[in-house]
């Protein structure tokens, strides 16, 4: 067995696979299909890198960070002879099943759809790419007993890292958003009240925002390119995974919190989304292996 193979068998032990965590040193795997599925975070080292994002130009030189969603690709490219970046992607699953609550990032997510393009210091940027470095040290270091606690906690590092650098440069979130983007904001807030611990229907939202089903996903996609469900679904995971961490709640009280009309039923969605029962879900997040 190859190193590569038995890396592979070790990372399916504890729920990760090779593809979620993925480093490149080449600008062109930006667009490459087999990295669609990935949030991917493009650093520029050196030179600079031109591109067209929703249809707005934009340029990357050294200290700025490109911060790409799953399924958004650059058009229109343009790189520097001397060019040189340094990129992590992470799986739109691993990071459901990596963040603390639901609402964790969001922010980062809005203010990205303002303006890919995140300005920092050198400093800054050295200091995010160490924790990329350590994430990638935590991610192949598969033998450890706590594998699954520490690269959850380099994560969330490089995640908050990410948001405290967006946060302090976007004060007022809703100014200079276009109607589109205000619509989308408005969506995920009511999901960031809950509702979806109850609504998990699209007509809902819609009709709470006064628009049809068919309007808001069609926003949704025009902004994220994923539909109002996807949001609906990444808010219930994430909470999933958190519940399922509180032993002081049974299978049955984690369903019923989430007013699933019955445990076989929240099983089910449970094993299409983690592709494994709730329990041994549980079992595995509490290092139970």
């Amino acid at each position: 067995m190859s190193g590569k193979e038995k890396l592979v068998k070790e990372k399916s032990k504890h729920l990760i696979e090779e593809t979620d965590i993925v480093f490149s040193d080449n600008y062109l795997d930006i667009n490459k299909n087999e990295y669609s599925y990935a949030i991917k975070h493009v650093f520029c080292m050196k030179g600079s890198l031109s591109f067209v994002v929703m249809g707005k130009k934009y340029t990357i030189h050294p200290t700025e960070e490109v911060l790409l969603m799953a399924h958004q690709f650059i058009e229109d490219v343009q790189a520097s002879s001397d060019l040189q970046v340094k990129s992590v992607y992470f799986s739109d699953r691993l990071i459901k099943m990596m963040l603390p609550s639901p609402q964790f990032g969001m922010r980062l997510l809005l203010a990205q759809m303002q303006n890919p393009v995140l300005e920092m210091t050198r400093k800054e940027r050295d200091l995010c790419l160490n924790v990329a470095l350590a994430i990638k040290a935590r991610f192949e270091n598969t033998s450890h007993k706590f594998y699954y606690e520490v690269l959850q906690s380099a994560v969330q590092t490089f995640i908050l890292d990410h948001y405290d650098i967006f946060a302090r440069n976007q004060k007022e979130p809703l100014r200079g958003m276009s109607q589109t983007l205000q619509l989308f904001y408005k969506f995920i807030c009511l999901l960031e009240k809950g509702y979806y611990r109850k609504q998990r229907e699209v007509n809902f939202y819609a009709a709470e925002l006064c628009i049809s089903s068919k309007y808001l996903s069609e926003v949704s996609m025009k902004v994220t390119g994923h539909p109002a469900s996807y949001w609906i679904d990444f808010f219930t995971t994430v909470e999933v995974s958190c519940l399922l961490m509180d032993t002081s709640k049974s299978v049955q009280e984690v369903s019923d919190a989430l007013n699933f009309t019955s445990l076989s039923y929240f099983s089910r969605y449970v094993k299409a989304k983690f592709h494994i029962s709730p329990k041994s879900y549980r079992k595995y997040i509490l290092g139970e292996r």
